[in-house]
């Protein structure tokens, strides 16, 4: 059987106030589980326990790392011009020291623009970081992204309201996404030309399409050969005039 190891990282504050004499231990507490104290030591005991274990094993058994709290660099651009970059680059880094391949799936299992996002983005804004996300996440090798979460309130909300919720503007961007996404390959990595981002996606029938959006907001973009219609974040579809389109933050798909 393949091994899959589940790595929890854990962010804690750098230090208390010295409320303290000199000669009185104090630990943090940086977790509790099931009702026990897990102290700043104890984590990373555990930390450097799990990281001699995943080096002794064989790294072809290892089926998937996640990684969490360690490479959290930020909140990334709901712009796309590094989304999930920096962590991404974070987690091989991390792949690297306890020897695992760089080939190893790279699983995200909680992303959105969090808390701050959810009052300071508009729903333009939201729409483009959901579509953008998950294509430039797809490009950089990261095999599942889960978005956190559907239906909180509080948190990268896709659907507004008490149950029944009701989904918002950035759950159909979700939506369209999924499908350009879905069943398709990524030919060509996303890709900036100033502050033009492409994505290349072949469909199973050799039928390319071509992601693109500008992080500027809005311009004219030259659409290529062969691609005769557009298709945006709320399944409209229209078509090319004059060889060329407008873009905005939000991506649209080119298809022939």
């Amino acid at each position: 059987m393949r091994k899959r190891y589940l790595v929890f990282l854990v962010l804690f504050p750098a230090g208390l106030p010295a409320l303290w004499s000199a000669d009185t231990v104090v630990e943090e507490i940086v977790a509790r589980v099931n009702n026990s104290i897990i102290s700043s030591s104890d984590f990373l005991r555990s930390k450097e326990q799990l990281k001699e274990e995943l080096k002794q094993q064989d790294p072809g058994n290892a089926d998937a790392l996640m990684l969490l709290g360690q490479c959290h660099t930020g909140t990334p651009s709901w712009q796309g011009r590094s989304v999930n970059g920096g962590q991404v680059d974070c987690v091989r880094q991390e792949l690297a020291k306890v020897g695992l391949p760089a080939t190893t799936p790279i699983w995200d299992t909680e992303g959105s623009w969090g808390s701050a996002g959810n009052g300071s983005l508009t729903i333009d804004q939201k729409e483009a970081y959901v579509a953008t996300y998950y294509l430039i996440a797809w490009s950089l090798g990261v095999s599942r992204q889960e978005w956190y979460a559907w239906d909180n309130q509080g948190f990268g909300t896709l659907c507004a309201g008490n149950a029944p919720c009701v989904p918002n503007a950035a759950a159909t961007a979700y939506a369209q996404t999924y499908a350009w996404m879905v069943g398709n390959v990524m030919t060509k990595r996303c890709a900036s030309t100033g502050t033009v981002w492409t994505c290349e996606l072949t469909r199973p029938d050799g039928t390319r399409t071509l992601a693109v959006w500008d992080v500027a907001n809005a311009s004219a973009f030259a659409v290529p050969a062969g691609y005769t219609r557009y298709a945006d974040l709320t399944g409209n579809v229209a078509a090319v005039m004059n060889g060329t389109i407008t873009l905005g933050v939000k991506p649209v798909l080119l298809e022939p």
